[in-house]
């Protein structure tokens, strides 16, 4: 009781006061109203800048301006969990449904999604202790997944509900590998044979985009060994990928000084081996980006255009995507820094009316997951 009388006496002298004040000299009264009131969005501003992962990155020209898209407030799925249902791991059928291929449990499990991501059927185990994997979707609708090992690559094909088929042998051995499928409805396989000391074959290989084929039994086509791969003794090599326009084949990996990968304070410069598709003699080396730190999947833009999404190490793992035109790089486009760690991403996906959309996230000191989404319609 006596808190109370004491606050309830102080609000009516504070009150007294501003009356007062009122009377005498109302035009002050309304000029401290406004500057405390000023003060308290300066606070609330600085709140909010105080945390960087709340800040919403800059866009760069030609892309919209960065939308918070989702702010969910729980901690990222367990290693137990055999649905993944993340931008990463999520395959278009191109029948309005989706597979998920999601590595869990020291395995990879693939589902089938409905177009709203309920689960349709699965997960089903492709295999266990695979080294990486990458997939791809066939003009058959049918999914492929490429995964390697220290001693055996192999093929696995998903038909539309969810049922793998039997593994296809590739090679006896891979480092690294990637695939990607041709606007012919070609698959395109390429890997790296590790050699002595810092070397690394290229090794590349087309086959049948039809799936009844692959599962035939039918001998392989011969790979071709398309480069050498060598990187000093005091750096490391990164990722691998494939990517392929309608015209051109990139072998795309990196070359780092240090630890490579999100995280890394020193950066990597992202190199590819290009020629022109079913010309694979005819090979140059490219340098596609310095001062990067990784990829995600890249995407078939247009004809000739193929979009490579990074994160810029020179922007503390800020999002940026390469465009490649004709077996060059022809634009970087840098976004400004997330002021923390990625968590997710970034990842390119094309939408229904032809813009290309980016997306990626940061996990935040309090445990949560912002996302971001831009757009453009601006291709080089």
């Amino acid at each position: 009781m006596r808190i109370l009388s004491i606050m309830s006496n102080s609000f009516r002298a504070f009150r007294a006061v501003l009356m007062r004040l009122w009377r005498r000299e109302p035009t002050q009264l309304i000029l401290i109203i406004t500057a405390i009131l000023f003060g308290c969005m300066l606070l609330i501003g600085w709140s909010t800048l105080s945390r960087p992962e709340l800040a919403i990155p800059e866009a760069p020209v030609y892309w919209s301006a960065v939308k918070v898209f989702s702010d969910p407030t729980v901690a990222p799925g367990s290693s137990d969990q055999r649905l993944c249902d993340t931008p990463d791991t999520l395959y278009p059928t191109g029948t309005g449904t989706w597979y998920d291929l999601c590595p869990a449990n020291n395995g990879l499990f693939v589902s089938v999604l409905a177009a709203d991501h309920t689960l349709l059927r699965g997960p089903s185990s492709l295999g266990e202790s695979f080294s990486a994997c990458s997939g791809a979707v066939l003009s058959s609708h049918d999914l492929v997944v490429l995964c390697h090992t220290s001693s055996a690559l192999t093929l696995h094909v998903v038909d539309t509900i969810g049922r793998p088929h039997t593994p296809i042998a590739i090679s006896g051995r891979a480092d690294l590998s990637g695939l990607a499928v041709d606007p012919s409805g070609r698959l395109h396989v390429g890997w790296l044979d590790p050699q002595a000391g810092s070397i690394w074959t290229v090794h590349y290989a087309t086959y049948s985009g039809d799936s009844t084929v692959l599962d035939s039994g039918a001998a392989l086509p011969a790979d071709n060994i398309i480069g050498v791969i060598h990187v000093s003794a005091d750096h490391l090599l990164g990722d691998f990928a494939l990517g392929i326009d309608a015209h051109t084949v990139y072998a795309i990996w990196a070359d780092s000084s240090a630890p490579y990968g999100p995280g890394s304070d020193v950066p990597g410069v992202i190199y590819a081996l290009t020629f022109p598709l079913d010309k694979p003699n005819n090979v140059q080396q490219i340098t596609i980006a310095q001062n990067m730190q990784s990829w995600n999947v890249p995407l078939v833009i247009s004809d000739h255009t193929l979009a490579l999404p990074l994160a810029a190490a020179s922007k503390d793992n800020a999002p940026a995507v390469a465009f490649l035109v004709n077996g060059k790089t022809a634009r970087i486009d840098v976004f400004s820094s997330p002021l923390t760690e990625l968590f997710r991403g970034p990842y390119l996906t094309k939408q229904a009316d032809g813009s290309l959309s980016l997306q990626w996230s940061v996990w935040t000191a309090d445990q949560r997951e912002i996302s971001y989404v831009s757009t453009t319609r601006s291709f080089p």
